[in-house]
């Protein structure tokens, strides 16, 4: 009984791994009503479901999160973290738009860095970009990937004049679905000024 609740405790939602059946236009909405403005110094974590907004491209259909970017003059960065939630890992890909909707850049998913099981970027954000798409990586669900992490601990132990250390430590190994769905923190972060 205690092992089938502690299976229960990281299964976190399906992976969604396939938008087929969906009818996706074949271009992002930036301009409706779910776009989330974004400011510096505030992070916006956002849910993707299997309810999101999608769209279809010669790559393939992906869901995806819209947000405004703020107008000003300071520089920043724009941090995208994606976690996982249970054994469902998010993989993003980015698109910067200007503010006529045209694409000014795109940041790929080989550009997340990976640290313990999230994907991570962070770039400089310019000022003629308005918005920030956050779109699934059309590719990769279904994939998996598996993460292993570790801890060790060193004691030290006194008997008479000697010191002994005892070193100890457990591994962990999770195994994540890429999937269409997930949990996404954007943070926009003013550039670090450097001064002489």
């Amino acid at each position: 009984m205690l092992l089938a609740g502690c299976l229960g405790t990281d299964r976190g939602p399906p992976p969604v791994t396939t938008l087929e059946g969906r009818r996706c236009p074949s271009d992002p909405d930036v301009i409706d009503g779910s776009i989330r403005p974004l400011s510096i110094g505030a992070p916006v974590t956002v849910a993707i479901d299997e309810t999101a907004s999608c769209w279809s491209s010669p790559a393939g259909n992906s869901t995806y999160a819209a947000f405004l970017l703020p107008e000003t003059a300071a520089p920043y960065v724009i941090k995208v973290l994606s976690e996982p939630v249970g054994r469902t890992l998010f993989v993003p890909r980015l698109i910067l738009r200007g503010a006529d909707g045209q694409v000014r850049r795109e940041i790929p998913r080989d550009m997340f860095l990976s640290r313990d099981a999230a994907l991570h970027v962070a770039i400089r954000g310019r000022h003629d970009e308005r918005y920030l798409i956050v779109a699934s990586d059309p590719a990769t669900p279904g994939r998996q990937a598996t993460n292993v992490s570790g801890q060790t601990q060193v004691i030290p132990v006194i008997v008479g004049r000697a010191v002994f250390f005892v070193h100890s430590g457990s591994d962990k190994t999770a195994t994540y679905t890429y999937a269409h769905n997930g949990k996404v923190t954007i943070t926009l972060d003013p550039l670090p000024v450097v001064t002489r």
